[in-house]
């Protein structure tokens, strides 16, 4: 995956290293769409441009550095060309071109076959909201550095607000980037995906790795969420709800 490349990167001398030091995406947000290596690919996109978003929008690539798949997902407000009531006017004009929910996208890709599963959803406006104004929060004060170590989850975001794009990428967790917008907004998507996406799509993990094949991590959440009766495992899993908290 990605990180590969920047384990590379980081050990890199001369010239090479000197650039990335110099990379202004390394550290707070940029006013652009991601470039470089950390572009949002038009293999992971399934071919959909930023451009495409229009003046409002939201879109994600999830990359756990080990686990084995890739999440694609845009989040977007309808109708198309709605209103978001958080810049509606006061005197109630607006009322009638208000946006009344977000549509979610999400493509998973699967690196140890390449195929391709899709999902689509809407969600409630209020959900929808909260994670786009949560996120537009964040982005306004991140100031910080964006790569905590050479693998992890890397979360690449492209928020358009208004027609102006803010964009970052980061691989830090959210239990040590509480501010980092791209953390949070890793955690955010999640629970969108496990509340209103279809059952087997998401990962179980708070860090969206799902074990490739082969492999055996051991642990309760090394695969995509099922809904079960007893919680989280089932049958004579040790992972099984019931029979680690009873009552």
């Amino acid at each position: 995956m990605r990180f590969v490349a920047l384990a590379m990167a980081l050990t890199a001398t001369g010239s090479a290293a000197q650039q990335w030091r110099l990379d202004p995406q390394l550290e707070g947000t940029v006013t652009a769409a991601l470039s470089g290596r950390l572009a949002i690919s038009s293999e992971a996109s399934g071919g959909e441009k930023l451009s495409d978003l229009g003046r409002e929008g939201l879109r994600v690539l999830i990359e756990p550095s080990f686990g084995r798949y890739a999440y694609y997902v845009t989040l977007r407000w309808v109708p198309a060309g709605c209103i978001p009531r958080d810049r509606a006017k006061r005197d109630g004009s607006d009322s009638a071109r208000l946006c009344h929910a977000s549509h979610v996208r999400a493509r998973r890709i699967d690196a140890a076959t390449g195929a391709i599963a899709l999902a689509q959803f809407h969600v409630p406006r209020e959900d929808g909201d909260a994670v786009l104004e949560q996120l537009d929060a964040r982005l306004a004060q991140w100031k910080g550095p964006n790569f905590a170590s050479t693998d992890g989850t890397s979360v690449s975001l492209e928020r358009v607000r208004d027609g102006q794009v803010r964009s970052m990428s980061s691989n830090s967790s959210p239990s040590y980037g509480i501010d980092n917008p791209a953390a949070q907004l890793r955690g955010d998507l999640l629970r969108i995906l496990l509340a209103y996406g279809p059952a087997g799509f998401a990962p179980r993990a708070e860090d969206w790795h799902v074990q490739p094949p082969g492999e055996n991590w051991g642990g309760c959440s090394p695969g995509l969420a099922q809904p079960l009766d007893r919680g989280f495992g089932a049958g004579d899993s040790g992972c099984d709800a019931a029979k680690r908290w009873p009552g």
